[in-house]
């Protein structure tokens, strides 16, 4: 099973606030419709490699959603993270097969404002809400076009730019138990050894699947003080705040780009590149994000 990011999902409070904030940082996402539970609605963010971010919250303030209720209650911003099997049924059997606990699929729909339907199925993978460690499955029913907007005209010619955000590349899940973390990622989907980084600016101990999108991090015991600006002395043990608030649950997510660079001059991001393993990585303003982490990493 490859693991290539089908979306991530962004929980927040309400919904126009969240757009808001990414739109501050350069980042329009566009609405795209409540969803067949008729409590959940969502705006979209696409890429040029056909994946996306979902914003997604309650219709109604403190509305009880199906899905991802704690994270949307308490404004949690990265929460889980899907991808796509060549076939629904054939990968349920294998993580059965494995011992994996699995929930589904379950049908699923959204209706956009123009009035198109998207339909697909997910089922939800291991321990706790989907996605929030191991990814959640989704299988479209409709075109994928109809769940996530294909990217024509000025968009498309964009992806001749060096200076454009391509996709989702990495997600960096927070966990509090590293090596079990490690261990699960291995026996779920047969990765090699990870390769250990620690990050003082990130303030975690980071640990990186070659060949894949997977990234864990866990709290340094003692991480540094603050170096560069995005962080003040009080942010320092932000992943520990945030486990300990949310159990193991996405931390941050990376976008690829072609030219780190020209990306930071075109969003006027207000830092230089740092050490992201074999790469560089840089980070959107996660003050205007209030706390969200998104960041830029060369391809």
């Amino acid at each position: 099973m490859q693991l290539k990011i089908d979306h991530v999902t962004i929980a927040g409070a309400a919904l126009t606030p969240l757009k808001d904030r990414f739109a501050s940082v350069g980042l329009k996402a566009d609405f795209g419709g409540v969803h067949s539970n008729e409590i959940t609605h969502m705006a979209c963010l696409p890429f040029d490699d056909g994946s996306y971010l979902e914003l997604i919250s309650t219709r109604q303030p403190r509305a009880h959603s199906p899905l991802w209720h704690r994270h949307i209650l308490g404004d949690a911003g990265l929460c889980a993270w899907a991808i796509e099997p060549p076939n629904m049924a054939d990968e349920l059997k294998r993580l059965g097969d494995l011992g994996v606990a699995v929930d589904g699929p379950t049908h699923m729909s959204r209706r956009w404002p123009d009035g198109a339907l998207a339909e697909w199925d997910i089922a939800a993978v291991g321990e706790g809400d989907p996605g929030t460690i191991l990814p959640f499955l989704i299988k479209d029913r409709t075109p994928r076009e109809l769940r996530v907007p294909l990217r024509r005209g000025a968009a498309a010619e964009a992806r001749l730019r060096a200076d454009r955000l391509t996709g989702v590349v990495a997600m960096v899940l927070g966990v509090r138990h590293l090596e079990k973390a490690i261990a699960l990622f291995r026996h779920v989907y047969d990765l090699p050894e990870p390769e250990i980084m620690e990050n003082p600016l990130f303030g975690a101990t980071l640990a990186r699947f070659p060949d894949s999108p997977v990234v864990l991090a866990t709290p340094l015991k003692q991480p540094s003080p603050p170096r560069i600006r995005r962080y003040d002395e009080d942010d320092r043990h932000w992943l520990e705040a945030r486990l300990h608030r949310f159990g193991d649950v996405p931390a941050a997510c990376l976008l690829g780009v072609p030219d780190i660079e020209l990306v930071i001059e075109r969003f006027e991001m207000d830092e230089d590149p740092e050490p992201w393993f074999n790469s560089q990585a840089a980070w959107f303003d996660d003050r205007k994000l209030t706390g969200i982490r998104l960041g830029i990493v060369t391809i």
